[in-house]
This record gives structure tokens, sequence and C-alpha cells, in this order.
């Protein structure tokens, strides 16, 4: 098997099993994370899946394929994919669903402007 394969694998295994792993030894942590508890966000590894495999892209444009791209997509995507069956039957109320969507349009608008300048930025760096 490719080098480069295996590299993602074990990061993909390693990113979906990190918070069943973590659930299992240290429940706690679960009840009262930081990010909801000082940030007062609704933050969960999916979410940091999706900064990894950010990061990743952006390291990929600016220097190429290399092992910490791969790791980080792996990983990341380990942990948005350990996520993604919960995610699908979690019960949620949809008129806030659609309200908290409906009132995201201009910071999410600001997130995207924000990472394309960035990487402007950063390609004019390297």
């Amino acid at each position: 098997m490719d080098n480069d394969i295996t590299k993602f694998i074990i990061s993909f295994v390693g990113g979906l099993l990190w918070y069943r792993v973590l659930f299992s030894i240290v429940p706690i942590y679960f009840e009262r994370p930081l990010t909801r508890t000082v940030l007062r966000l609704r933050w969960h590894h999916l979410h940091w899946g999706v900064v990894l495999i950010s990061v990743g892209i952006v390291l990929f444009l600016l220097f190429g394929k290399s092992t910490a791209v791969i790791v980080l997509f792996g990983i990341g995507l380990g942990f948005i994919i350990d996520l993604f069956i919960p995610s699908l039957v979690l019960e949620t109320d949809r008129e806030k669903e659609l309200v908290v969507y409906r009132n995201s349009l201009i910071p999410t608008l600001l997130l995207g402007f924000a990472i394309i300048v960035i990487v402007i930025l950063l390609s004019f760096l390297f």
C-alpha cells in the first residue's frame, strides 16, 4: 500500500476514534466542555474537522502535498464522519434551525471573505 494512503488511513482512524475513546475515558469532559461554558458555542468535533480540513487545503494550495496535509485531511475527515450519523438522527427544533440559518447570512459571508483574504495574503507571503 502507498505510504501516503497509509498515513491518511491511520490519521482517519485516529480522528474517527479520538472522541469515542475520550468519551469512554473522561465522560465528564463532555458534560461541560470549555467551548460551551466559556465561549457559549455549540462547538462539536465536526467543527474541528472542518477547521483541520480547511487548514489542510490552505497548506496544500501553498506548498503542495505533504505529510502534514495528509494527516490534517485524515484527522479532519475522521472527526466529521464520527459526528455525521449522530447529527442525522439528533432531534432538533426545525423552527429554531431556520431562524438561526436566516440570521447567520452576514457572519457566514464575513467568514468566507476572511478565508479568501487569508488565502490571498498567505499566497503572497509564501
